[in-house]
């Protein structure tokens, strides 16, 4: 009695062990499959989607401190001739380049970008804490946490002002890329006012004269005339010298020549007349 008792008892745990298996293996095959369409979805949204900038409207906040990532410079106050910062994805690396572009070699501002403003000040820089038309080719400096800055501060390249808004040229550390965009300002973004390039002066056309030469032999060797254009200051210089004249010193030919147009019939009418006594 007892036998045919335990038959059933296991014969129905059996089959209840193979029912859970076969609803384990179904939701294994439904967690299987529903992973492999979503990175089948993934993957077709990957391959069409078309890359998109990062937005620009503000800074990125995760770009960190530029103290350890600087090359080492002992002497801050000498300019260097190439970029001194050694991460070229962080905004002052670029700042400095593009100031470079323009024609201002910046000193090496120790510390974040925050810090450029202090640096430009130690050095003699001028800095503006408001915005006019002169920013125009300077450096802008947000302080920590303005505009979107993160506590190591950002810098960029400013390229135009229209009222309070300037146009800037920077690079973002999140994903290193460069952008151009407009920005409003506002208090705690100040700008390094750098004086334009000045042009090379130009040698004069004249060189002065020699020692013991005339200046007028010295100017007329200097001047070309075009003989179809003749100049008439060069063919007075070109004239030969005149002797100054002074008295008491007439040619003998002078008194002996006749007056022109007289014949001897003239000369002998011309000649007083005598009276007879």
């Amino acid at each position: 009695m007892n036998r045919t008792l335990w038959i059933p008892r296991v014969a129905r745990r059996a089959s209840l062990q193979r029912g859970r298996s076969i609803v384990l293996k179904r939701q294994e095959h439904s967690l299987v499959r529903l992973l492999s369409v979503g990175a089948v979805a993934a993957g077709i949204l990957l391959a069409g989607a078309s890359p998109v900038a990062p937005a620009m409207s503000t800074v990125w906040a995760a770009e960190p401190g530029h103290t350890t990532t600087q090359a080492s410079h002992t002497d801050t106050s000498s300019v260097p001739e190439s970029n001194p910062y050694a991460d070229s994805t962080q905004c002052v690396y670029r700042a400095w380049e593009l100031a470079a572009k323009a024609g201002h070699k910046l000193p090496w501002f120790a510390g974040d970008a925050k810090d450029w403003k202090e640096g430009a000040i130690e050095h003699g820089l001028k800095v503006s804490d408001t915005i006019d038309p002169s920013v125009v080719h300077s450096v802008a400096v947000w302080d920590s946490g303005v505009g979107g800055a993160g506590s190591a501060g950002h810098v960029g390249w400013v390229v135009e002002v229209k009222g309070n808004r300037f146009r800037v040229q920077e690079r973002n550390w999140v994903p290193a890329t460069d952008g151009e965009r407009w920005v409003t300002w506002e208090k705690g973004i100040s700008f390094i006012k750098l004086e334009e390039p000045k042009p090379a002066p130009t040698q004069p056309a004249n060189t002065p004269p020699a020692q013991g030469q005339a200046p007028v032999q010295a100017a007329s060797a200097a001047v070309r005339t075009d003989p179809q254009n003749p100049d008439p200051v060069q063919l007075f210089l070109q004239q030969p010298a005149v002797q100054p004249w002074r008295p008491g010193q007439v040619a003998a030919e002078a008194l002996r020549a006749p007056l022109p147009g007289l014949t001897p019939v003239a000369l002998w009418m011309a000649q007083p007349s005598l009276t007879l006594g």
